[in-house]
């Protein structure tokens, strides 16, 4: 009997960028004067796999990314705002009528002509529909987590842009390496 082989799946490292030349490639320009907002998101994107020194040249070379990469930090919060916003009245809408739905089947309960089997029928389904509410309520913890969780990283992005233009190239500017925990379970 021939034991079949494994595969083992490993999560591909990101690849260090390590020169201007690399920056440049990652951003599709061939010099950083005039970059896009696009442009600048996915370099903010790519500071953690970058070195530190290649940050700081990148940004010397575009003084306006420090007042760029602020004006997008603010309008990333304002998204962020208008969809917890939206995903809260949403979620509320869902929580009353589960919460209707609930009494109506608790008032069920009360009606003297029903047999065993119904009630327990009827107290399995509210069981099930607060299962439901249950699952509203981890759903949005996380969809409240990952935008915290984006939103942070995009900060540290600004801060260190922030950092790096106001020590200029004298400055020592060390940035963390970022793991990606979006698969994780709340």
């Amino acid at each position: 009997m021939e034991i079949p082989k494994v595969q083992l799946f490993q999560q591909k490292q990101p690849q260090r960028i390590v020169s201007e030349e690399d920056v440049k490639k990652l951003l599709g320009v061939k010099d950083f004067r005039h970059l896009s907002k696009k442009q600048v998101i996915s370099f903010i994107s790519a500071i953690p796999q970058m070195d530190p020194e290649v940050a700081k040249e990148v940004i010397d070379q575009f003084p306006q990314m420090a007042n760029m990469a602020v004006d997008l930090a603010r309008e990333y919060r304002e998204a962020l705002d208008s969809a917890i916003k939206a995903n809260e009245a949403s979620s509320k809408d869902v929580a009353a009528t589960i919460d209707k739905v609930i009494d109506i089947l608790s008032d069920q309960l009360n009606k003297e002509d029903l047999t065993t089997e119904e009630r327990l029928q009827i107290v399995d389904t509210i069981g099930q529909v607060t299962g439901y509410k249950l699952e509203l309520h981890k759903s949005n913890q996380a969809f409240l987590s990952q935008g915290i969780r984006y939103f942070g990283l995009f900060v540290l992005g600004v801060v260190a842009i922030g950092v790096s233009a106001t020590l200029g190239g004298n400055g020592s500017v060390s940035l963390p390496s970022i793991n990606d925990n979006a698969n994780e379970e709340l």
